[in-house]
């Protein structure tokens, strides 16, 4: 069977070519840098997650930029003849691309030691997010998924993989809480949120 090409998908389904880096995720990704010097971001993944990807990616996207969030967000690039995703090659299986484009900046952790003033600006960005988020609804946000705090009980089973005693005691005690929260999650408000913010998901641009 012939070896997935990314080259190959980004020359016949966008009409572009460059220097291709490999990137760190979940899906197969490749930064790809033109010899213009513009910058895109190649994803792959199996087709049902791409097209879900792709909608609530597109949902949150257009309900930040109605608030009128000043971020520099990520935007589906649309194939030549106007798809949002692209088969990625018999090689890749039931796999789909999509390309975005590429927001610069620096990663939080690469940064040095936050300043107050930078964790009080992504306390306040991150609020504000999530009140836009608000409006975003696609059929494809009402999913689960192994980061999903309220089926957190789920993942119960993998307690005996936590070699440490200590640590093992203290994910069962966390555990034992949650249980306690269970019957009251269904009435909590649910809504699209980014719930991971970390130093790795986080771009920075000087100190902002």
């Amino acid at each position: 069977m012939p070896r997935w090409d990314p080259s190959r998908l980004l020359r016949e389904a966008w009409g572009l070519e460059g220097v291709l880096t490999p990137l760190g995720g979940e899906n197969r990704n490749h930064l790809l840098t033109t010899p213009e010097g513009r910058r895109y971001v190649l994803k792959v993944s199996d087709a049902r997650a791409a097209r879900e990807e792709v909608e609530l990616e597109r949902a949150a996207v257009g309900a930040i930029e109605a608030e009128g969030l000043e971020l520099a967000l990520p935007h589906t690039v649309p194939t030549r003849t106007g798809e949002v995703v692209a088969p990625a090659g018999p090689g890749a299986g039931a796999s789909l691309g999509r390309l975005l484009t590429f927001v610069p900046g620096r990663a939080w952790g690469e940064s040095g030691v936050a300043s107050p003033e930078r964790l009080a600006a992504a306390g306040g960005t991150l609020g504000r997010l999530a009140r836009a988020l608000e409006t975003a609804d696609p059929p494809t946000a009402r999913r689960t998924h192994r980061w999903d705090l309220a089926r957190a009980g789920l993942l119960r089973a993998e307690l005996a993989s936590i070699a440490d005693p200590a640590r093992r005691a203290l994910a069962t005690e966390a555990f034992r809480l949650w249980a306690g929260a269970e019957p009251w999650l269904g009435e909590i408000p649910h809504g699209v949120i980014h719930g991971d913010l970390n130093d790795e998901n986080v771009l920075l641009e000087g100190d902002r």
